[in-house]
């Protein structure tokens, strides 16, 4: 995705409302979403070994266990299907709103 200056040091992303929603890009709108994009600069590195970029984003959504790969793959360039972010939604609403378990 391009980036665009707004500001002295600020980018944001440019809107690109006919282009599917990356693994990655979910995983990290997510976090960012929860207000935990300074927790990620403070993870672990990835577990998956296809994971070379928003790797504390995608490692903390995995830590968190909103996320999941296969066979030690995230396939972060694919393009996160409505299954997976509707599952993603669906774990990330029990993580925060399930009443204890006793």
């Amino acid at each position: 995705g391009g980036m665009v200056k707004v500001g002295a040091d600020t980018f944001f992303e440019v809107f690109r409302p006919e282009e599917p929603v990356t693994r990655a890009e979910l995983a990290a709108t997510l976090i960012r979403a929860l207000g935990y994009s300074v927790l990620s600069g403070l993870t672990t590195p990835s577990t998956f070994a296809d994971v070379t970029a928003n790797t504390g984003y995608i490692a903390l959504a995995h830590d968190m266990g909103l996320i999941n790969g296969s066979g030690g793959l995230f396939f972060p360039d694919n393009a996160a299907t409505r299954e997976q972010t509707a599952a993603i939604l669906a774990r990330l609403y029990r993580k925060l709103y399930a009443a204890p378990r006793k």
